[in-house]
């Protein structure tokens, strides 16, 4: 099959690429499944260069400094459920879920623990355990568990 398409390319060079040194084979690998190309259609080369510094390092156009950290957006949207005034509907939608992954606890952005009480609950299960006087929710959530409820002890 490898000789078959031999005849079909101008110029071609086998190289041995060892294991370690692969990522390029399985880039172009993937590259190559997403391709559909006819036998009647010129493939377009690929031009490949050998850069100092990762590639989107040199995608990155400079933007304005507006003095505000990464997650300005969200907490805006947390606090007072507003959009940036730019904002297309896509991006609302983007900035509706990426919220929910958020809570304000007074002026903090803090991202909600989903599951790491699952995972407290294991390795509380399956560790050895001495006593320490905390209880589980307090150690997972930093903070002790409120119960509202209503307890009738009669008497005797």
């Amino acid at each position: 099959m490898v000789l078959g398409l031999i005849e079909e390319f101008d110029d071609i060079t086998f190289n041995y690429l060892p294991r370690d040194e692969n990522q390029m084979a399985n880039a172009l690998a993937t590259l190559a499944s997403m391709i559909n190309v006819s036998k009647q259609e010129d493939a377009k080369p690929i031009q490949m260069s050998i850069c100092e510094a990762p590639s989107y390092c040199y995608n990155m156009e400079e933007e304005e400094r507006d003095d505000h950290p990464w997650y300005q957006d969200i907490l805006r949207y947390v606090r007072n459920r507003e959009y940036p005034n730019q904002a297309t509907e896509n991006d609302k939608s983007t900035l509706r879920r990426l919220a929910c992954d958020y809570v304000l606890h007074g002026e903090i952005l803090n991202k909600r623990r989903k599951d790491q009480f699952s995972f407290a609950l294991h390795a509380y299960r399956t560790s050895t355990r001495t006593f320490t006087g905390a209880m589980l929710f307090s150690l997972v959530y930093g903070m002790e568990a409120v119960l509202s409820i209503k307890v009738e002890i009669p008497s005797l």
